[in-house]
C-alpha cells in the first residue's frame, strides 16, 4: 500500500483589487416616482379606483418588474393640466361611466373635451 505525500502552503492574503473609479449613480426610483398606494392618497381615492385610472391611462403610470409606478413629474403635470368640472359636467361623467347618456350627449362631451382653445392650443 502507498502513502499520498500531499505539499502544504502556507496561505498568502489576498490583494485588494485597486479602486475603480467612481460612476455617478442614478437617482434611487422611490425618489423619482410615487407608488399607487401614495398616489391613492394624494388622491383621496381607493386603491382599486386608483388602479382602474392607471390601466385605463388616466394617471400616468409605467410597469416596472411587475408592480406599477408613477413618475412624480408626470403626475404633477397631469395633475395641474386637470380643470375643475362643474356639478352639470360631473353628472355627465357619472352617466357616461355607467353608459346612461345619449348619442348627442356622448358627441358634446367628447366635443368638450376634444376643444383646443382647453388644452392650450
Amino acid at each position: 500500500m502507498r502513502t499520498a505525500h500531499a505539499t502544504v502552503h502556507p496561505l498568502t492574503p489576498r490583494t485588494r483589487p485597486p479602486e475603480a473609479p467612481q460612476r455617478p449613480r442614478p437617482a434611487p426610483v422611490g425618489l423619482l416616482t410615487y407608488t399607487v398606494k401614495e398616489v391613492a392618497e394624494m388622491l383621496s381615492l381607493n386603491l382599486g379606483g386608483t388602479y382602474r385610472m392607471i390601466r385605463s391611462g388616466d394617471i400616468p403610470a409605467r410597469k416596472l418588474g411587475g408592480r406599477w409606478v408613477v413618475p412624480r413629474r408626470a403626475f404633477h403635470d397631469w395633475l395641474d393640466s386637470c380643470v375643475e368640472t362643474t356639478p352639470a359636467e360631473a353628472e355627465a361623467n357619472r352617466r357616461a361611466s355607467v353608459g346612461e347618456l345619449t348619442d348627442a350627449e356622448k358627441d358634446l362631451i367628447w366635443a368638450h373635451r376634444n376643444d383646443p382653445k382647453r388644452h392650450g392650443a
